[in-house]
């Protein structure tokens, strides 16, 4: 038996959300390409055809997981944003605070990170995943706004489309080659950006 579909012990689900987290963690460990319903069973200590009841094809399966990494992360942002709003953010803290909590979520939640720039990819070739992709986007904005708006600027539009892009390629870069201290690199760059502002 291979290692993605090394056996482990059977379990009731409950619904299709223990399947979802499986197939993340199927999609963190091996990639896409390998997503299938008896790797997904394996690791959800199910029978296959406990997965396919719940899903018709490894795509369906596919999308409903990466959606569901990707809600996690929004979730995540989204009250990150609020908190930010929340507790008076002073325009010199944010890139110790963002960086801290960036940093925390990629080594809780690497295979939600992941699925979010999975799913990204994917809505590329397919449309029916693009809401999904300007949803994960949008709560990046709404951070982003809350930032620029503490640091008083004149044109937050412009430096929200910015500082958007770079976060997202720190996340991309921070998964790719993870190495110790993410959060001191995320933070220079945070800085670095926030001078320049």
């Amino acid at each position: 038996m291979s290692a993605a579909t090394k056996a482990a012990p059977r379990t009731r689900t409950g619904g299709p959300e223990p399947l979802l987290d499986a197939a993340l963690a199927v999609v963190e460990e091996h990639g896409v390409d390998s997503l299938t319903v008896r790797a997904v069973a394996a690791k959800a200590g199910v029978s296959p055809g406990t997965v396919s009841y719940h899903f018709d094809t490894t795509e369906a399966l596919l999308s409903r997981a990466l959606e569901h990494g990707t809600m996690q992360i929004t979730g995540l942002l989204e009250r990150l944003a609020g908190d930010l709003m929340d507790g008076g953010l002073d325009a010199a803290e944010w890139p110790a605070i963002f960086a801290r909590a960036l940093a925390t979520d990629l080594e809780l939640r690497r295979a939600q990170h992941l699925a979010c720039i999975e799913l990204q990819m994917l809505a590329a070739r397919r449309p029916e995943l693009r809401p999904a992709a300007e949803r994960i986007q949008l709560a990046y904005a709404r951070v982003a706004y809350t930032i620029v708006r503490a640091m008083g600027l004149a044109d937050p539009e412009q430096t929200v489309v910015g500082l958007v892009a770079m976060v997202s390629g720190l996340m991309l870069k921070e998964l790719a080659t993870p190495a110790p201290d993410a959060e001191g690199r995320i933070r220079a760059a945070l800085e670095s950006a926030a001078a320049r502002y």
